[in-house]
């Protein structure tokens, strides 16, 4: 189950135009959005933006990236599988999610969407 298995895709992005009240309306903007299945453990990249984990054979840790330079990057981690291994969401050295060193996703289909602010990750 390594690698991506979904397609980087396109989304269309509108022009911002100017309303008669002077607000710009703006739809999607554009980006890439790229599944990628783990088995074991990984490092972040800024070119990953959603990971299916599966820790079906072994424990499995994720490592956020530094938050030095990635204000508004965010990440979707979901695990896949029911098995008893961990899958645990790790902050980049001593930086934290939310407060603390790590995340854990204990349960199949559990997901967490994290997002960082320049200073720390955020779950949400």
């Amino acid at each position: 189950m390594a690698g991506r298995i979904f397609e980087r895709r396109k989304l269309r992005k509108k022009s911002a135009t100017k309303q008669s009240d002077g607000i710009e309306d703006f739809f999607s903007p554009t980006y890439s959005i790229t599944a990628t299945a783990k088995t074991g453990n990984y490092t972040l990249r800024d070119t990953d933006h959603t990971v299916l984990v599966d820790a079906s054979n072994r424990n499995v840790t994720i490592t956020l990236p530094t938050v030095v330079n990635n204000a508004q990057m965010e990440f979707y981690i979901k695990r896949i599988d029911s098995s008893a291994h961990v899958v645990t969401v790790e902050a980049y050295n001593t930086q934290e999610i939310d407060e603390a060193g790590s995340f854990t996703l204990n349960t199949q289909y559990e997901a967490i969407l994290v997002k960082c602010n320049g200073i720390a990750w955020w779950i949400f």
